[in-house]
C-alpha cells in the first residue's frame, strides 16, 4: 500500500507543483542576476562624488611618481645544426666560441615612470567605489548563491519526478504482465470450460439426432401401415357405401311400384259411395302412401347423387312453365294450411335456357314444400329473375320467403347436411321429413 502511495499519480502532481514553484523563483531570480550582471557601467561621477558627503570640495591634487627600471640581456645567436664533421670542429675551437658569445651579450635598460593621484578626494572616490563594487559582487555572490541552490532543488525535484515516473512505469508493467498472466489464464479457463461445454453440446446433439431418426423412422413405419390400412378401409368403406346405394336404389323401386297401385286404389275408394268412416280411412291410407312414396323418392335421389348416377339433360325449356308447374302443384299444400302463396317472376314467359327442367322442378319443390312446412301463418313467397353473368350467359336466380319460425345462426351450416333436421325448442315439435330435401337441393 505504501509503495502504490508513493508511485501514485498525486504525488506526481505534487512534484510537478513544486518544480513549477521553483522553476518560477529560478527564473526570478535570473532575472535579478541578469540585471546585476548587465547593470549599466557608466556612473555618473559627479554625482556619487556628491554622495560622498566631504566637509569641503577639495581643489588640489596630488600626483606621486613612480618610476621603475628593468635591465634585459640578449642571448646568444642560436648555431645551425651541423654534421658529424661539423660538431667535432666546434668542440675543438670551443673556448673560440665561449669568447664570441661573451661578445655577443647586450644589456637593455627599461626605465616606466608612474604618477598616481594621491589627492584626498581620489581616495575618497576610490573607496566610495570599492565599497559599491563589493556590495555589487555580494550581491551578485549571494544571488548566484541562491540561483545555485534552487537549480540544485530543481534537479532534486526532477530526479524524485523521473524517479516517481520510472516506478510508476515499473509498477504499470507489473499490473500489466499480471493483468495479462491473469487474463490469459482466465482464457484457457473459458476455452476449457466452452470446449466442454460444445463437447456436451455434441453429444447430447447426436443422442437427440438419433433419437428423432429412430422416432421418424417409426412415424414413417406407422404412417405406411396407416395408409395401408386407410386403402382397405376406404375400399371397404366405398364398397358399403355402394352396396348401401344399391340397396337403397333397388328397395326404393320395389316400394315405389305397390306404393303407387295403393295411391291409385285409394284415389278409386275414394270416388265410390262411401260413409264419413270409410272416407276418413281411404284419406289416412292416401295421405300416408303419399308420404311415404315422398321418402321413397328422395332415397331413391339421394343414392343417385351419392354414386353419381344422376344425368344431366341437357334440352331447350322455358323455365317460367317448370316454375308455374310446380306453384300450380304446390298450391293445394299451402291452401290446406291457410298459408299464402305468392309469386314474383321479373323474365319474360318465352324465355329459353337449355338445360334439365326437371332437376330445376325437383330443387324449388323441394324448397317450397320446406317453407310450407314450416311456417304456420303467413305466407311464403317466390321470387325468380335473371341476372346477367360472365361470357355472355345469364344467372336464373329463384328466392324462396317465408314467415315461418326461421335458423338460428348458428345452425345455418346444418341445413344442407344429410339426414339433418333443426329441433326448434320454442314449438318442442319435430317436423316430419327424412331431411333429405335441401341437401339433394345442395348436390
Amino acid at each position: 500500500a505504501e509503495e502504490r502511495e508513493k508511485i501514485s499519480p498525486q504525488n506526481i502532481k505534487g512534484l510537478v507543483d513544486q518544480k513549477r514553484a521553483r522553476t518560477e523563483l529560478y527564473l526570478k531570480l535570473r532575472q535579478l542576476t541578469d540585471s546585476l550582471i548587465y547593470v549599466s557601467a557608466g556612473i555618473d561621477t559627479a554625482k556619487d562624488r556628491a554622495k560622498i558627503g566631504l566637509g569641503k570640495e577639495v581643489t588640489y591634487s596630488q600626483f606621486k611618481t613612480m618610476i621603475t627600471v628593468d635591465t634585459i640581456r640578449s642571448g646568444p645567436k642560436t648555431a645551425q645544426e651541423k654534421g658529424l664533421f661539423g660538431r667535432l670542429g666546434d668542440a675543438l675551437s670551443r673556448k673560440k666560441r665561449e669568447a664570441n658569445a661573451a661578445a655577443d651579450t647586450t644589456v637593455t635598460i627599461i626605465r616606466k615612470e608612474t604618477k598616481l593621484d594621491t589627492s584626498l578626494q581620489s581616495r575618497n572616490y576610490n573607496r566610495l567605489q570599492l565599497k559599491n563594487m563589493n556590495n555589487y559582487f555580494r550581491n551578485l555572490y549571494n544571488a548566484n548563491t541562491m540561483l545555485k541552490r534552487n537549480e540544485v532543488v530543481i534537479l532534486q525535484i526532477n530526479n524524485k519526478i523521473i524517479t516517481e515516473i520510472v516506478n510508476l512505469l515499473q509498477s504499470y508493467k507489473r499490473r500489466e504482465i499480471e493483468f495479462a498472466a491473469n487474463s490469459r489464464n482466465d482464457l484457457n479457463q473459458n476455452i476449457q470450460g466452452t470446449f466442454k461445454s460444445i463437447d456436451r453440446i455434441v453429444v447430447f446433439s447426436i443422442g437427440l439426432l438419433l433419437t428423432l431418426v429412430v422416432a421418424i423412422l417409426y412415424n414413417l413405419y406407422k404412417i405406411f401401415k396407416n395408409e395401408g390400412e386407410l386403402v382397405n378401409y376406404s375400399q371397404k368403406a366405398s364398397q358399403y357405401a355402394s352396396s348401401k346405394s344399391r340397396f337403397l336404389a333397388n328397395m326404393s323401386h320395389e316400394i315405389r311400384t305397390p306404393l303407387n297401385s295403393v295411391i291409385g286404389f285409394s284415389e278409386q275408394l275414394s270416388k265410390g259411395e262411401l260413409n264419413d268412416q270409410q272416407s276418413e280411412q281411404v284419406s289416412a291410407i292416401r295421405s300416408s302412401s303419399v308420404m311415404l312414396l315422398d321418402v321413397v323418392n328422395d332415397i331413391l335421389d339421394f343414392s343417385k347423387y351419392e354414386t353419381g348416377k344422376v344425368n344431366f339433360d341437357k334440352v331447350s325449356f322455358k323455365p317460367y312453365d317448370a316454375i308455374m308447374d310446380v306453384f300450380n302443384s304446390i298450391g293445394i299444400q299451402a291452401t290446406s294450411k291457410g298459408i299464402k302463396l305468392n309469386k314474383e317472376i321479373s323474365f319474360p314467359e318465352n324465355l329459353n335456357y337449355n338445360g334439365d327442367s326437371l332437376r330445376l322442378k325437383q330443387v324449388v319443390m323441394n324448397l317450397l314444400s320446406n317453407a310450407i312446412k314450416f311456417t304456420d301463418t303467413g305466407s311464403v313467397t317466390l321470387k325468380a329473375n335473371v341476372a346477367t353473368g360472365t361470357k355472355r350467359q345469364s344467372v336464373l336466380k329463384i328466392q324462396i320467403i317465408d314467415t315461418g319460425i326461421g335458423i338460428a345462426q348458428e345452425d345455418l351450416d346444418l341445413i344442407f347436411d344429410e339426414f339433418a333436421q333443426v329441433y326448434y325448442s320454442s314449438t318442442k315439435i319435430k317436423q316430419k321429413g327424412t331431411g333429405l330435401g335441401l341437401a339433394i337441393c345442395k348436390k
